[in-house]
């Protein structure tokens, strides 16, 4: 496509800047230039339509109004103009970088010649060219991570899925041939530290106290390749040969390896959470246990004090009413001998009088 001279975009350039030039002349110029070109085609029954097989898929292209299009209409003076806007978002819209109008002179150094050079025109293409080449640069400059973004549907509505539609975008957006790729290869890739670290657990005890020594050492490399060459002689682990590797930086990983170890390291954790918990259970009883060895003394103390309080309450009662029945009977028996008395003394009076009235009559 930006190939020079016979990509699709100096061609482009080269026609806008060729005197009478037009989009079907431009159109006639590629199919001769690429007619044999595998990314190239040519659509029969629609003159001036033309494909290209891209990486995605194939795309059908229209030259209709491209050299229109391609030219920058907009004049340098219109353009230095706008730029000293007092408005800074004005301003920000137009700065060009890279950009020089009009002819220049430039001086050799050395012979101190004057060499004058013809300005420079500027299409749309061309400058697509120089962001394309500064966005290159700075990928290869850095470790870019990209984010793919999927349509679910293409009518943008909520709670709809169209399978098809995402499985087009995934084919198209390379996903698919990367875990094809990945699966082929290497997919799982950890640091030696990190690898390390995450398979630590499954290595045998015996060999734990070198990979600490290893390890506090920052020899990661030999404490990864010791742990996983172990870890490989397992029997129980059953790690499949050749599907590991301990690089110089990294430690690869294939599916099969990824599996086994997964599951390995799924059981140990899933071990060591059966025992954490039964030791926390352990300690929650022995604090439940601990708790009820001092609050039962104490409410055996209660209980018995509260059984003390009513037996004396219940003693005290019945002293109580002892003395009340004590009382009472001798309340009666003091009011029983006093009537008798009374009667005893009424009786001997009597007989006294009738004792006397005898004597009187004899």
């Amino acid at each position: 496509i930006r190939k020079p001279q016979v990509g699709l975009l100096p061609m482009l350039d080269e026609e806008c800047a060729t005197v009478g030039g037009s989009s079907e002349q431009w159109c006639s110029k590629l199919q001769k230039a690429h007619a044999r070109s595998q990314h190239f085609d040519i659509v029969k029954y629609r003159p001036g339509h033309f494909l290209i097989n891209h990486f995605a898929g194939q795309v059908e292209y229209e030259s209709f109004a491209f050299l229109e299009k391609n030219r920058d209409l907009l004049g340098a003076d219109v353009v230095t103009c706008l730029k000293g806007s007092s408005s800074t978002f004005i301003q920000q819209r137009f700065q060009e970088h890279d950009r020089v109008f009009g002819t220049q002179e430039s001086v050799n150094a050395q012979t101190r010649a004057r060499r004058m050079s013809r300005a420079t025109k500027y299409t749309v293409a061309s400058e697509f060219r120089g962001q394309l080449h500064s966005l290159m640069e700075r990928i290869r400059s850095t470790e870019p991570h990209f984010i793919r973004c999927l349509k679910p549907n293409q009518g943008n509505e909520a709670g709809l899925f169209d399978r098809r539609s995402v499985t087009e975008q995934l084919r198209y957006q390379g996903v698919l041939q990367a875990v094809e790729v990945s699966r082929a290869g290497f997919p799982m890739r950890l640091r030696h530290r990190q690898g390390i670290l995450q398979f630590w657990c499954l290595a045998p005890a015996d060999l734990r106290l070198p990979l600490e020594a290893m390890f506090a050492r920052s020899n990661y490399l030999e404490a990864a390749r010791t742990l996983f060459i172990e870890l490989g002689r397992d029997a129980c682990l059953r790690l499949p040969p050749g599907t590991w590797a301990v690089g110089s930086t990294l430690v690869f990983f294939k599916r099969e390896a990824v599996e086994v170890l997964s599951t390995a390291l799924a059981s140990c954790r899933k071990a060591a959470a059966i025992r954490i918990q039964a030791f926390w259970k352990q300690v929650l009883q022995r604090r439940y246990w601990l708790q009820l060895r001092r609050i039962v003394p104490k409410l055996q103390a209660h209980a018995r004090s509260l059984i003390a309080r009513r037996l004396v309450h219940q003693l005290r009662r019945r002293r109580a009413a002892v003395r009340l029945q004590s009382c009472v009977r001798s309340l009666a028996a003091r009011r029983l001998r006093g009537r008798r008395m009374h009667g005893i003394r009424k009786l001997q009076s009597k007989l006294q009088a009738w004792s006397r009235r005898r004597r009187l009559a004899k």
